[in-house]
């Protein structure tokens, strides 16, 4: 049973120029759109580097406020530690000069603040020694706390320098609080309270170690451990008394807090400075003279010294921060940016930095940056220039495509009237064929009746010459519409083939029959070469007999009009591989190699001019093209100017156990080479 085989690329394949022309108007169009978008980003990008120009001013202005308020603050430190003595310069420049700490230089560069308290050996009589030794031996080797207590009461009495007294008398309460004798010990403590300008061997205040040991005993909450407790503390806070060394402060600061805390409403502000200072100097910090901030062995504290000065200032990082941040709320600046400051090592934003620039010196390492808080700002800064770019886009964009529409409504037009025409050329073709062939039997009939006595006339002489031009003049006239109505059904897509298996020398011998009497083998020759060597496989091929015929007979009507007056004509088939060749050689004008690449298309000929010698509509051979690659095989043409031509066809070979039942085959697609016809002409 016949197989149907329908190849089909769409039912109104006829839109595609309409969709091509859509293309070709809007691909440019979206181009122009990005170009456009591209624009307004570059116009972002130039907005930002405008204001960031701008800003820089700003910037600098900042940096340079900053770094003369700086100056000016070193300035004021080293004013003040010329001034005072160093005590009282230290906390007057932790009080009052921004700085979180600060050592003191004296004039040789040497500590004098924070101070350690230098050891000392007093000169004692003979028998201030003798005693001491005696109440010492009562109360570490005897254990007898009571007679130390006396002997320690004795010293006290007799002695006549007041660091002696206090420190006999620190030894006589510690041993009546060793003895449990609590009272006594207060008012031993009292006494030596008093005695303000005593040391001891280390240099350390005995006043105020004195107050320690009485709020000690009494305890803070007392009304009497309160008095003590404001009194050691105004101690600590004032920095006049030059008996109380920076270790002894800061140890009682530190055994204060532990007792005190900030139940009682304490308040050491020096307290931190102090800690600072002497971490400062316990760590071997760096005193270079120079103005330059540096980072210091201490994490997090920076410390910078003026050149010859006496105080080298000690600052947390986030107290430069602080005092950078209010300089920069200072500044008049636009909604949407910001300045800020950054130490050294930090990273830059460089997706919201508007501009950076570094500090100067003494704050070298660090940097102000400006920067936007939102994108906002340069889409603000730039929207009345975008959207004057993005009307004009639009534009253009809505006009295109307008223009684009009616020319593809116009378009769409003209193809429904070709496509009429076409329909009109069928129908006056198939109206034409049909009397056509009415003449064609008559000639026909009469012609072959000519001498023949059957009761009727016979045609000699002239007459027959007459006939059998109108003979050769019907059949070429036939021919021609045969073409049209091939090309017709080619250009509807409604042309049918019949597949079914055939030798290709059958083919040829069909084709030979339909324009051999051409060839009388004297002046005109026809060569076929078609019987297949030994051992030759053969040459089967699937495909429509009918039109394979009409192919190979457009070659050689072809080859016959381009031939010259001795025709030369060969004809031959083999087998290449897995395809059948079908070749036409002749003997004519021959190509040229623009006109070899263009022979195939539909209405194309050489010879343009309307008094060409040959006739002919320039359908045959893409007539010819559209058969062979229908049968899934290719239509070639080698060529030279004055060597005649050979036109190849090439089709695949009937594979081995392949169905030899025939099939219907509909091609429906528009054609621009060709169509099946029954006996069709073909031009160069």
């Amino acid at each position: 049973m016949p197989r149907a085989f329908k190849i089909s690329t769409g039912r109104d394949w006829s839109s595609w120029p309409v969709l091509m022309m859509l293309l070709t108007v809007l691909v440019p169009s979206l181009g122009v759109v990005w170009m456009m978008r591209a624009a307004m980003e570059s116009e972002r990008l130039a907005v930002r580097q405008r204001l960031a120009d701008a800003y820089r001013v700003q910037l600098e202005a900042a940096n340079q406020s900053f770094v003369e308020q700086w100056r000016e603050q070193l300035a004021a430190l080293e004013a003040t530690a010329g001034e005072l003595p160093s005590p009282e310069a230290f906390q007057r420049c932790v009080t009052f000069g921004k700085c979180d700490g600060a050592v003191v230089l004296d004039v040789e560069g040497g500590i004098a603040y924070p101070n350690v308290a230098a050891t000392s050996t007093p000169s004692l009589s003979a028998a201030d020694d003798l005693a001491w030794q005696n109440a010492q031996r009562k109360e570490f080797a005897e254990g007898d706390l009571v007679g130390a207590a006396e002997a320690y009461g004795r010293i006290a009495e007799d002695a006549s320098d007041e660091s002696l007294v206090a420190r006999a008398e620190q030894a006589q309460a510690r041993s009546l609080i060793q003895r449990g004798r609590r009272d006594e010990a207060i008012a031993v403590l009292e006494r030596m309270r008093a005695r303000t300008g005593a040391i001891d061997l280390v240099g350390r205040s005995l006043s105020a170690d004195a107050e320690l040991r009485l709020l000690e005993i009494v305890g803070p909450e007392s009304t009497k451990g309160r008095a003590i407790r404001e009194g050691l503390e105004r101690r600590l806070q004032s920095y006049g008394d030059s008996k109380l060394p920076a270790d002894q402060r800061l140890f009682l600061m530190h055994r204060l807090q532990e007792i005190d805390g900030a139940e009682y409403g304490m308040t050491l502000p020096t307290l931190p400075a102090e800690e600072l200072a002497a971490d400062f100097v316990a760590s071997g910090g760096d005193f270079k003279r120079d103005g330059k901030l540096r980072r210091s062995s201490v994490d997090d504290i920076w410390s910078v010294a003026a050149p010859q000065g006496r105080i080298v200032a000690l600052y947390r990082t986030s107290t430069i921060e602080s005092q950078l941040e209010k300089l920069l709320a200072q500044q008049r600046l636009p909604a949407g940016v910001t300045m800020e400051a950054r130490r050294p090592g930090a990273s830059d934003d460089a997706g919201e930095d508007l501009s950076t620039i570094a500090l100067g010196e003494p704050l070298a390492g660090w940097r102000l940056a400006m920067r936007s808080t939102s994108g906002q700002l340069f889409d603000d800064a730039a929207t009345a220039r975008r959207a004057l770019l993005a009307w004009v886009a639009g534009v253009l964009l809505a006009v295109t495509l307008a223009m684009t529409w009616f020319v593809a409504s116009a378009v769409r037009r003209q193809m429904r009237t070709a496509r009429l025409k076409n329909d009109l050329v069928a129908t006056v073709s198939h109206e034409l064929k049909t009397p056509l062939a009415s003449i064609r039997l008559l000639v026909d009939t009469l012609l072959e009746g000519d001498g023949v006595s059957n009761g009727t006339a016979s045609v000699n002489g002239l007459g027959r010459e007459y006939l059998q031009l109108i003979s050769h003049e019907n059949s070429r006239l036939t021919r021609l519409i045969d073409n049209f109505l091939t090309f017709s059904r080619m250009d509807r897509g409604k042309h049918r083939f019949a597949k079914e298996s055939i030798d290709a020398r059958e083919i040829v011998t069909q084709a030979i029959a339909a324009v051999g009497d051409r060839f009388d083998g004297i002046k005109n020759r026809l060569v076929v070469d078609t019987m297949p060597q030994a051992g030759e496989p053969d040459l089967r091929v699937r495909g429509d007999v009918d039109a394979l015929v009409t192919a190979v007979v457009n070659l050689l009507d072809n080859a016959w009009k381009y031939s010259g007056e001795h025709k030369q004509v060969r004809l031959s088939t083999r087998r290449a591989g897995d395809r059948v060749v079908i070749e036409v050689q002749d003997n004519g004008v021959g190509l040229s190699p623009r006109a070899a690449r263009k022979v195939f298309e539909r209405f194309y000929q050489v010879d343009q001019r309307l008094s060409r010698t040959q006739a002919g509509c320039g359908l045959g051979l893409s007539i010819v093209r559209f058969i062979v690659e229908a049968h899934g095989g290719t239509a070639t043409v080698q060529s030279a100017p004055g060597e005649g031509c050979r036109f190849i066809l090439t089709l695949p070979a009937e594979k081995d156990g392949e169905s030899n039942e025939g099939s219907e085959w509909s091609l429906k697609r528009p054609v621009q080479r060709g169509a099946h016809h029954e006996g069709g002409a073909s031009d160069k």
